[in-house]
């Protein structure tokens, strides 16, 4: 993936939209070895879509670790958005889908939901006679 998707402009490319007659592509290449590579005596690494998408994917990685998310499941009662009309069928077919029916019967299963230590000590310490 890397290897592939580099989208740098050829050398020749940028030296003649530089020494265009057309002021507007003109200017929009002035400052182009600044921001896309050499620049002011210190040699950057170009940059590449690769390479913009890989600092995207760590910004939102950052982002997302100091979260604490939860989600919002919106169910529509029925296809016309009509109030007290019930779609039965519609409903278990977007809670299916949604992965709900799934969450419930392993829940009802009796597999243990994990809570760290911490958490479980705050809430079942009233439970725990002093001595």
């Amino acid at each position: 993936f890397l290897d592939k998707n580099k989208d740098q402009l050829s050398i020749d490319c940028v030296q003649v939209m530089q020494s265009s007659t057309n002021s507007f592509v003109k200017e929009r290449f002035e400052d182009y070895n600044k921001k896309f590579g050499e620049g002011e005596g210190k040699k950057k690494k170009p940059v590449t879509l690769s390479s913009e998408f890989k600092e995207q994917l760590s910004e939102l990685m950052q982002t997302v670790d100091k979260t604490d998310p939860h989600f919002v499941r919106c169910i529509k009662p029925n296809p016309q958005n009509q109030p007290d009309i019930y779609d039965r069928p519609g409903v278990t077919e977007q809670l299916r889908y949604g992965g709900v029916l799934q969450a419930v019967q392993v829940s009802r299963a009796g597999y243990p939901v994990r809570t760290n230590h911490h958490d479980c000590w705050l809430d079942y310490r009233s439970l725990v006679t002093k001595q």
